[in-house]
């Protein structure tokens, strides 16, 4: 998974590229017509394809806010559904446009400082998520949800009792097919036994009468 990185650069002036020097890190830079720029600064840039530095031309922060806000614009239509978006800056007034990002079911939040400690592990928890198998699925937990639900609540058709699973996972991107992966197990198990007309049996002998409470997190 990549990260698309966007560095406020009258906030955070100090950045060393050396960190992002990585092909998993888009970076880019948005000053404005104060910016004072290192000539080595920019020329280590310009050597990298996933850097580059954008500059507002204006002396005021709004329209280099602006830019920025442009930026995450057009990559949401551009980029891979998977990137993440994270703004660097300690302006506080980004949160209609993470709130946008959030809506349009994008992974975007903002940090004060570069921290690339926190970033590259984030991006690690999500690709663990990502490449989630079955070794990894907790399916006594599945089967405990299914059970705490009311005989006459639980889904009986094929697609709603895996829409219901791949619900259970809403926070892994690969929920689907997860779904289909435990699905898959629960019916080895004769767990869930499937009939005519698509619709599902659910073996109470399989059953786990107790309440614990799943989380999917």
């Amino acid at each position: 998974m990549k990260a698309n990185i966007y560095i406020d650069y009258e906030t955070i002036p100090k950045v060393n590229l050396e960190n992002f020097n990585n092909e998993r890190f888009n970076l880019f830079i948005i000053g404005n017509a104060l910016s004072v720029i290192d000539p080595e600064f920019t020329k280590y840039i310009d050597a990298h394809e996933n850097m580059k530095f954008y500059n507002s031309k204006n002396k005021d922060h709004n329209s280099l806010l602006f830019l920025l806000c442009t930026l995450i614009g057009e990559h949401n239509i551009t980029e891979n559904p998977d990137t993440q978006f994270i703004i660097v800056s300690k302006n506080r007034n980004l949160s209609d446009v993470i709130k946008f990002m959030k809506y349009k079911s994008r992974k975007c939040r903002r940090l004060e400082d570069i921290n690339i400690t926190a970033i590259e592990h984030s991006l690690n928890i999500n690709n663990t998520k990502e490449h989630l198998d079955k070794e990894n699925i907790d399916l006594e937990n599945v089967k405990k949800v299914l059970s705490k639900i009311k005989s006459n609540k639980r889904p009986r058709k094929i697609n709603a009792i895996k829409s219901y699973i791949a619900n259970l996972f809403k926070d892994y991107s690969n929920k689907d097919e997860i779904a289909m992966q435990v699905y898959a197990q629960l019916k080895r198990e004769n767990f869930l036994i499937e009939s005519a007309n698509n619709n599902i049996v659910y073996n109470t002998d399989n059953l786990i009468e107790n309440t614990l409470t799943y989380n999917s997190n």
